[in-house]
């Protein structure tokens, strides 16, 4: 099932972060059988925090108050 049409950009990205949590976790030995679903949501969790401290930490360049 592919859902890359279905989903915006920063929900692809944050599909992206936390494929990747979970497949390091799964590298790490930390998923098996028993807390499967829980390693999964944990890192989409993860990816969802993650997305949400950039965007209220990442400042544009129109809100920096530039010297004149």
């Amino acid at each position: 099932m592919d859902l890359s049409n279905e989903l915006n950009q920063s929900d692809q990205a944050i599909l992206q972060a936390a494929s990747q949590i979970f497949c390091s976790a799964i590298a790490a030995g930390k998923v098996n059988i028993a807390n499967h679903s829980v390693m999964l949501s944990y890192s989409i969790k993860s990816a969802v925090r993650m997305a949400s401290m950039v965007k209220h930490t990442v400042v544009t360049d129109e809100e920096l108050p530039w010297p004149e």
